[in-house]
């Protein structure tokens, strides 16, 4: 598997901040930090659990 350049990496945490704070304001309707701070907890954790489910899988 082949890293992500720089550009990429920081073009995938823009996409990935503006799907959350859509996701916050039609779904969630919390205060814009307080629902990107939880989309990101919830990210995080999701991806700490497909490590954990699959071992050999790098994700980083």
């Amino acid at each position: 598997m082949t890293s992500l350049s720089l550009f990429d990496l920081i073009a995938v945490l823009l996409v990935l901040t503006a799907a959350f704070g859509w996701i916050n304001h039609v779904v969630l309707k919390l205060p814009q930090t307080l629902g990107l701070l939880v989309m990101a907890l919830l990210a995080s954790l999701m991806l700490v659990g497909i490590e954990l489910a699959f071992p050999r899988m790098a994700l980083y």
